[in-house]
Parts: C-alpha cells; structure tokens; sequence
C-alpha cells in the first residue's frame, strides 16, 4: 500500500538518538571559546584632567614664536658641553679664603730690641798650659743688666786635646749653684747643655762651671757655639747676647 507509513524499527530509533547526541556535543563544544579569558580584579577609573577650552580650540599654524607659561615645575635642558676637570680643586676650601697669616719673628724682634743693652758672655779665667790628665774647673760669667730663667751653652774643642768632664750651674743660681748639669751632647768635640731655673735670676755673675780635662801638654783651646748660645728671660723673650773676645 503506496499511502502507509513506514514504522523505524528498534535499531534505526536508537541509530537516531545516538546521532542527535552526537550531534549536540557537537553544537556544544562549537559554542566553548578557544582563546583563554583572563579575569582581572576591578578597577578605579582613571580620569585625565584636560583643559576644556583647549579641548575645543583648533590649533592654527603660526609663524611666530609664542612663550608659553607653564604652571608647572620648569623643564631645563641637559647640558652636553663639555667641561674641564680642575684637578687642581680639592674639597678644602680654607685655602681659597683664609688668606696667609703675617709670619712674625718674636725672637728676632726681641733682640733687636735687646741690643742697645746686650748681656757678655766670657770665660772668667784665660786657659792655662796643661799637663796630661790635668783637670780645671772653667767659669762661664755673664756681665748685664736683668734677669733670665734659662740658658743654653754650647762649646766647641778638640777632642783629641781636651776633654769636658762635668758641668755644674754657677753662684746665679743660688741655692742650686754647684748642682750638676747634665749636657744632652757632649761627642766629637761639641758640648751643649741646657740650664733652668724656677725663678727669674740676675744675669751678673758666673752662670756655670765647665770641668776639662788635658788629654796632651799643652794649652787646650776651647770657644762658644754661636748657634746654640741663648738666654731667655722670665717671659720668655731672648735676652741679647754678646761674646767678649
């Protein structure tokens, strides 16, 4: 009969359904997205100010240079030139504003000053002829006018001929006159020692007493070191000085 239906049978029905399943997985797995989505927390607008009138303003070309004021901090340009190193400039600047102190010479001054009225120095006897391995004692005298609180004696000898032996301070400086003084040279033919005392004392009298000792007959020869004599007085300005020949 042309004008019935054919009815599925149990297999063709489940053919259909299996296909319709397929079918939608298919449509399903068209609608998943193939590029991965990141989600980002949220955000605050950011806003930008701009300035409405210049927003509706066509800028013209102009040929004319116009000086803009800016509002804000000012832009300075980079320097590239290239600048010399002062190697000679060092981060002490004391040198470049103090300027140098005048160099005053007090101990040039002062006997300057002391020259009219010089105090002489002098050996208070003439050396005798001397046998070997005579001893003397030899007085140093001062002659002037006021006082002084040290003084430096330097001699000058043969070694070969004479011999210091001691030194001890003179009848000046009272209660420690005759006290031995011990000389911080006294080699190759060159004696200096230092004399000190605690008060000022009057430079008129014998300031020490230089023990030699003959090392061959004859008359020892001995002189005052010009470069080391000095006298200082209390305040410790030099005292003038003048040999006696």
């Amino acid at each position: 009969d042309t004008g019935s239906l054919a009815v599925p049978t149990n297999s063709s029905l489940e053919a259909m359904i299996i296909d319709e399943d397929n079918q939608e997985m298919l449509a399903a797995a068209r609608r998943i997205p193939n590029a991965p989505v990141v989600q980002l927390p949220d955000q605050a607008p950011q806003y930008v100010r701009t300035d409405a009138t210049s927003a509706n303003q066509t800028a013209a070309p102009s040929t004319t240079n116009v000086s803009v004021q800016s509002s804000g901090p000012e832009l300075k340009p980079i320097d590239n030139s290239v600048k010399t190193l002062q190697l000679t400039q060092t981060s002490d600047t004391s040198a470049a504003t103090a300027q140098p102190a005048e160099i005053k010479n007090d101990a040039v001054a002062t006997k300057t000053d002391a020259a009219a009225n010089p105090v002489e120095m002098t050996f208070g006897i003439a050396l005798p002829d001397m046998r070997t391995g005579e001893k003397i004692k030899v007085p140093v005298m001062l002659t002037g006018t006021g006082t002084l609180a040290s003084a430096v004696i330097g001699l000058k000898f043969d070694d070969k001929s004479v011999a210091i032996r001691s030194v001890s301070y003179g009848d000046l400086f009272g209660l420690t006159a005759n006290s031995a003084a011990t000389p911080f040279l006294n080699q190759n033919g060159k004696m200096y020692v230092s004399l000190t005392s605690k008060d000022a004392v009057a430079v008129n009298g014998i300031l020490a007493y230089i023990e030699i000792e003959a090392l061959v007959n004859g008359k020892p020869v001995i002189t005052f070191d010009r470069d080391v004599l000095n006298l200082l007085a209390a305040d410790g300005k030099t005292v003038g000085l003048k040999l006696k020949d």
